[in-house]
This record gives structure tokens, sequence and C-alpha cells, in this order.
């Protein structure tokens, strides 16, 4: 299993994921 190369797609996903779950729950 490659993780290296799908790390940094999965972790950008991971951190927008985070700030759009924050933003969500800010104006709501």
């Amino acid at each position: 299993m490659e993780d290296s190369v799908i790390s940094s797609r999965e972790e950008a996903a991971f951190e927008a994921g985070i700030k759009l779950g924050a933003l969500y729950h800010q104006f709501t």
C-alpha cells in the first residue's frame, strides 16, 4: 500500500472537512 501517494490528498481533504465543519457550526 502506497499511503504516501494519497496522504497529501487525504490530508488536504481532512483539513478542508474540519474547516468546513467549524464554519458550519459557527453559522448554525
